[in-house]
Order: C-alpha cells, then sequence, then structure tokens
C-alpha cells in the first residue's frame, strides 16, 4: 500500500518513507533544495551549521514548504537561514 501524494500535504514532521513513496522521490526535496543551496553558497562561510539564522525567515519557508509552493532558496540572503533550515527539517 502505497501513500498518495493527496493525501501527504506537508513536508517537515512526516516520517521520509511516508514523503518519498507519496512524491515519488528518493530525497525529499526540502533536503535536496537545502542541501544544493549550501553546497553553492555556504561552504566557505566560518559556522555554516552553528550560527543560527532568522527563526522567522525559517518558519516562513517552513510554511512554504508545506504549502509546496515554489520556494526560492537563492533568494534568502542568509545562508546561515537556510542551514538552520536544513537542521529544523532534519530534527
Amino acid at each position: 500500500c502505497f501513500p498518495n501524494s493527496k493525501y501527504v500535504k506537508r513536508m517537515f514532521a512526516v516520517d521520509l518513507t511516508t514523503l518519498c513513496l507519496a512524491h515519488s522521490v528518493v530525497v525529499p526535496p526540502v533536503l535536496s533544495r537545502c542541501i544544493d543551496e549550501v553546497n553553492r553558497r555556504g561552504l566557505q562561510v566560518e559556522g555554516i551549521y552553528r550560527v543560527s539564522g532568522s527563526h522567522e525567515q525559517m518558519d516562513k519557508l517552513r510554511k512554504q514548504f508545506d504549502a509546496c509552493s515554489n520556494v526560492d532558496l537563492s533568494q534568502i540572503e542568509d545562508i546561515h537561514t537556510v542551514a538552520g533550515l536544513l537542521k529544523l527539517y532534519l530534527r
């Protein structure tokens, strides 16, 4: 029995297996997009996974991902916010 994507409406706080099966992906989109963005412009930043980003902006991004809207992480100025979103997802 495979979950249907119309019943899995969120990206955050969903079992990884359920999310991947419902959306027919190997890696959840939040993970791949955050990792790609950190690799693209954050590897030379000191304390990339240690320094906190904007909690307000992370919450806004989380809501956008949960609403399945197109989220452009390259528009986020502070790379620490993107790294923080990745950490929030993994929690």
